[in-house]
């Protein structure tokens, strides 16, 4: 499992550092391996979300404690705080998935040319910026940008396909 979340953090880092090749390796996988790398990817870094803010609630809390006069129920506190970190892993998870499912299905109706298959793939593969960095806070605005870019880059290299709505054969 760790080597796999490697590969897909290589992947991710030829897709940021160079688009162009980075979609080149995509026509290479099939679905399921893009699937795949992108779930196990988006499940650790929601657990990296998690772990982020939970230090970070910590230290501001033991940081108020120190320096000013507030009483903290550290029990109390660190329930709290460990109920709001995995909150991050279903949410993280959550916007990852359905969402990026969602978004996927309405926006294919501009792009129906292209093959749904491929075209999701596309997808999973320009959401790498959020996914990878979007627990970094004040980071959304352009992360969402780098991931449009990445999509068009990726829909401007994928040449389109007339495809018959009655033919079996170029659906997959």
């Amino acid at each position: 499992m760790a080597n796999t979340i490697k590969n897909s953090i290589k992947q991710g880092a030829v897709l940021l550092s160079d688009p162009t090749q980075g979609f080149a390796n995509l026509k290479k996988q099939t679905l399921e391996e893009v699937v795949g790398n992108y779930l196990k990817l988006l499940l650790l870094l929601s657990f990296v979300a998690a772990l982020f803010n939970f230090v970070i609630g910590l230290v501001r809390t033991v940081y108020f404690d120190l320096t000013r006069t507030v009483q903290i129920d550290y029990p109390a506190f660190l329930n709290y705080l460990i109920s709001e970190s995995f909150a991050y892993v279903f949410v993280y998870f959550l916007s990852g998935t359905f969402i990026l499912l969602i978004v996927s299905a309405i926006a294919y109706r501009f792009f129906r040319k292209h093959k749904y298959t491929e075209f999701l793939k596309i997808m999973l593969y320009s959401a790498y910026p959020i996914i990878l960095f979007g627990w970094i806070p004040f980071l959304a605005i352009t992360l969402i940008v780098w991931s449009i870019f990445l999509f068009a880059v990726g829909i401007r290299g994928k040449r389109s396909h007339g495809i018959s709505r009655g033919s079996l054969e170029e659906r997959e």
